[in-house]
């Protein structure tokens, strides 16, 4: 009879399930489900119509086994002309059923594969040496068993890397100044990059030297490079510094870096540029004489090109800008310091007080020096920002006159600039007063008035004030000494210019209560103290009782207010009020010209001769001051009519003699 199949039964040695196949058509058989790892012997029985034969005798025991798995996480690191690579330990189950015998290790990518083999199985790293940077090695790792001893399927893990080092340093490194503060950085790429590309470059600036310290003063950051770029088709390296210090001395490091890091740094230094301190000026007028009104110069004293702008005449405060295109400075008067333009476009300021130097388009870091005539006012670093205002007192020993203030700056752009302003000084120093003459045979000589009140005109170190009254009596008389005003004095200033009409002053009547004194002004308008004459209407309320006496005197019996009035004054200015140089009041003068204003004396004023201070801005936006004497009589008594043996007279103060003309009439009287 003819077999029909085979019957196969697997028994396990040890522990473990018999298999049984009876389904085998032919031989060889083979018999599945049996586990790995696990050992059989087999039976093998003959199938036909009648049945299954007798088994045969056991096999030799056989192990069922697949193939070994690849090794787990395969890595490597590349290093200098070397490889290392790294494994995880393979596991029991990973073998497929097979015994480990070992790792096979194969490098391939040079003039010759290289074969290690691995037997201990926790050895887990392996390294090729000799190897050449930025050459493309593959590393392939096999699983050995006992079932395997070749590479095969699923045994095999791989891995491709680019041994490298660091790269040598950049080359031909330059620094070149864009800008008094700003350079620029460019190098080319290194000669070697280590086998790997130089994807980046770090750059650091490291200030080596400054002058003066200034840059903890001022700079609001250190010296930094801005991102490095690299050009594609050169290769070459750059970047941009910003935040230098005028003459200061840097050292920048370029640094290159690839995926094996920072390579060999390169570096340069450089050097910002410093700027020449130009000398202070000297006494003269800055130019003022040849037709400067604002001007600028270089340091060799070379015009340079400059726009300006100068407030309206009489506009408080006044301020004179100037500017060479590049960087812009403003004059003006700090808070507190009386300040507007005349009609030259000069700056008026008050002292003592203040003036503010502000501009912008400055070089940061820079000096900004600012001298008044030949005296130095004050040095100012410029901020990161480049702009400046600060506050400046004006020297104590300043006087009534024309100087010229030089601001000594450098733009942004590193140019040298000298600012030359013209600047008119008016005082605010107390006025004083002359003593009249002695009694004696004859008349004493008067005291000498000032050109300028709150000035020393006579040189002797002190304030000139008013002159005296005459003297009389049987003696000689002395000449007075500046002390005390006379009552019905009036002086204004500036004088009339030669060959114009001379000042008129105009009193009222005795019998007039309250009266009052009109002087008219050069330049146009009036001036005047109490009721102006010819004026109508009825008193203020509470205006003290003033009279004008036969005899020229200005009397005020006090309690009661002075009225102060004036015309043909600057529109929108300051009229200021003083008694004996001390402010008692201002006003503000009407769209039409005109002011008033009603002044008190100060508390506790003693009886005698003072006087009242007015000082306002004419039409053309000049200064003008107007002086009038007056006699303050004690509170309840009567007017004080003067000494009739006195020859009082109305005055003006002519600056060009320096004399004061006296005058006898009464209602009317001319100045000359």
């Amino acid at each position: 009879m003819d077999i029909d199949a085979y019957e196969l039964v697997a028994t396990p040695t040890g522990a473990g399930d018999v298999v049984t196949d009876s389904f085998c058509p032919s031989w060889p058989c083979t018999i599945d489900n049996l586990v790995n790892g696990t050992e059989y012997t087999v039976t093998i029985a003959a199938i036909n119509a009648a049945g299954t034969g007798p088994a045969s005798l056991p096999s030799p025991a056989l192990t069922p086994f697949t193939n070994a798995q690849a090794v787990r996480g395969l890595i490597g690191v590349p290093g200098d002309e070397s490889l290392m690579v790294s494994w995880g330990e393979i596991t029991d189950g990973a073998l497929g059923g097979g015994t480990f015998t070992g790792y096979q290790v194969t490098l391939t990518g040079g003039s010759s594969p290289v074969v290690e083999t691995i037997t201990d199985r926790q050895t887990i790293d392996h390294s090729f040496d000799g190897l050449s940077n930025g050459t493309a090695y593959t590393v392939e790792l096999v699983t050995l068993t006992s079932a395997n001893s070749a590479a095969v399927t699923g045994n095999t893990a791989t891995v491709t890397l680019v041994p490298a080092t660091t790269s040598t340093a950049p080359r031909n490194a330059t620094a070149v100044l864009s800008s008094p503060l700003v350079a620029v950085l460019s190098w080319s790429e290194p000669l070697a990059s280590g086998g790997a590309t130089v994807t980046s470059y770090t750059v650091t600036v490291d200030e080596q030297s400054n002058r003066s310290g200034r840059r903890s003063a001022v700079a609001a950051t250190a010296a930094e490079c801005s991102t490095p770029v690299i050009d594609a088709d050169t290769r070459v390296g750059s970047c941009t510094v910003s935040g230098l210090s005028v003459d200061s001395s840097y050292l920048a490091t370029i640094t290159p870096v690839n995926r094996m890091g920072d390579g060999t740094p390169a570096t340069v230094t450089f050097t910002t540029d410093g700027f020449p301190t130009p000398p202070p000026p000297g006494d003269d007028d800055g130019g003022i004489d040849d037709g400067c009104i604002v001007c600028a110069t270089d340091p060799d004293g070379d015009d340079v090109p400059t726009t300006g702008e100068v407030t309206a005449p009489g506009v408080s405060p006044g301020v004179i800008t100037v500017s060479d295109g590049v960087a812009t400075i403003a004059l003006t008067g700090a808070d507190g310091t009386v300040s507007y333009s005349d009609s030259q476009g000069r700056l008026v300021l008050e002292a003592p007080g203040a003036v503010n130097v502000s501009g912008s388009g400055l070089l940061p870091t820079s000096t900004v020096s600012v001298f008044w005539s030949s005296d130095a006012m004050g040095n100012v670093i410029v901020p990161s920002t480049g702009l400046l205002d600060t506050d400046l007192d004006i020297p104590a020993d300043a006087v009534a006159g024309v100087v010229v203030v030089r601001v000594d700056t450098v733009g942004s752009s590193g140019a040298q600039r000298l600012f030359r302003f013209p600047v008119r000084v008016v005082t605010t120093a107390v006025i004083g007063t002359g003593d009249d003459g002695g009694s004696g045979g004859g008349s004493g000589d008067g005291g000498t008035a000032p050109p300028l009140p709150g000035t020393d005109d006579d040189g002797d170190g002190e304030t000139d004030g008013w002159g005296g009254g005459p003297g009389s009596g049987g003696g000689g008389g002395t000449t007075g000494s500046p002390t005390s005003p006379c009552s019905g004095c009036v002086s204004v200033f500036p004088a009339p210019a030669p060959g114009t009409p001379s000042p008129e002053v105009t009193s009222t009547d005795p019998d007039v209560r309250p009266g009052g004194v009109t002087v008219t002004l050069p330049g146009g308008g009036t001036g005047s103290l109490g009721t102006p004459p010819g004026a109508g209407g009825s008193p203020t309320p509470g205006t003290a009782d003033i009279t004008v006496t036969g005899d020229g005197e200005v009397v005020v019996s006090l309690p009661g207010t002075v009225p102060v009035s004036g015309s043909g004054a600057l529109p929108g200015t300051t009229v200021t009020v003083y008694v004996d140089g001390i402010p008692v009041g201002t006003t503000t003068v009407g769209s039409d010209g005109t002011y008033s204003i009603d002044v008190t004396l100060p508390p506790g004023i003693d009886p005698g001769r003072h006087v009242i201070r007015v000082d306002s801005t004419d039409a053309a936006g000049d200064p003008r001051t107007v002086l009038f004497g007056i006699a303050v009589a004690a509170t309840g008594t009567l007017p004080v009519t003067g000494r009739n043996d006195l020859a009082i007279a109305w005055a003006v103060l002519i600056a060009a003699l320096g004399a004061l003309a006296t005058l006898t009439g009464r209602s009317r009287r001319e100045l000359v």
